[in-house]
């Protein structure tokens, strides 16, 4: 894949959205007709896109891609071209800013390189029992767009076992190295995420199915909140099964719902929200 977001690589990636949707649509001449340029330009996007593991040809008048795009290669497509829309804002810049000031961008655009090219950096994250900044060696091996902020997915001293995540608005100063990775290849964050809820990627992974009031459950079942999700609708009531890393943040969503959500399984996460509720009880009944 392609390192630089440029015309030409939205171009490509234009066609091959044009031609995934439409095979045995698109001749040669209606590209070079749509995008106004020459054959010769065409078959040089071709032999680009190709070299994304994307098959496209011209077999018999029509340019046609032979397979399919698996999900890796479709989310570097799409992450590039929605990464050019003027509306992609970031809510968490100001803090962000404040750390890094006229550095910003250039902080940035030094990590993605630093994910590409495999290298190592030094960061000052977190504070030790004296209060002291504690100076950490980190390889990074990916950038997590949160919607709050961003988190840096990385292997601390380089150590496969050692992969942590660091928010980029709590570092306090970083610094970019020449040193090379000992890994040749990076975890996928998509397989990475596959079964977290929110940020927090730990946790048990468990089956869980909520029952909700019919009300509630015709807003929540319009929203994609994990990729296993399944609702079934009774007369009364919606069902909502999906398989989630039980972690805090999960149980604190399924606490938002008050009076609307009912857990019944499993018994683990039952547990925890009765438990978080007395909690809640007592502290406000202690005079």
């Amino acid at each position: 894949m392609p390192t630089e977001i440029t015309k030409e690589l939205l171009r490509r990636i234009e066609i091959i959205a044009m031609v995934y949707e439409n095979p045995d649509t698109y001749t040669t001449n209606d590209l070079t007709t749509y995008f106004k340029y020459s054959k010769q330009n065409l078959l040089l996007d071709l032999k680009n896109i190709r070299e994304m593991d994307i098959q496209i040809h011209s077999i018999k008048k029509y340019v046609n891609i032979l397979g399919k795009i698996n999900l890796k290669t479709l989310n570097k497509l799409l992450g590039y071209y929605i990464s050019i829309n003027d509306n992609n804002i970031i809510p968490n810049l100001k803090p962000i800013h404040s750390v890094f000031k006229n550095r910003t961008l250039s902080v940035f655009i030094n990590i993605i390189r630093a994910i590409n090219n495999k290298k190592i950096l030094q960061i000052e994250y977190g504070l030790d029992k004296y209060g002291q900044r504690i100076r950490r060696e980190i390889t990074p091996v990916g950038i997590h767009n949160t919607g709050k902020t961003f988190h840096i997915h990385a292997f601390e001293n380089d150590d496969e076992n050692n992969l942590k995540i660091f928010s980029i608005q709590k570092i306090f100063d970083i610094k970019f190295t020449n040193k090379i990775s000992s890994h040749k290849e990076f975890p996928n964050l998509y397989n990475f995420y596959k079964n977290s809820w929110g940020s927090y990627t730990g946790g048990e992974l468990v089956k869980v199915e909520l029952e909700f009031k019919k009300e509630t459950g015709e807003k929540i079942r319009e929203k994609i909140l994990v990729d296993n999700q399944e609702f079934i609708e009774t007369e009364n009531r919606f069902i909502l099964k999906f398989e989630v890393k039980l972690s805090m943040e999960f149980v604190s969503w399924v606490m938002g719902w008050g009076g609307e959500v009912k857990v019944i399984k499993p018994e683990t996460l039952k547990k925890e929200v009765l438990k978080k509720a007395k909690q809640l009880i007592n502290r406000y009944e202690k005079k």
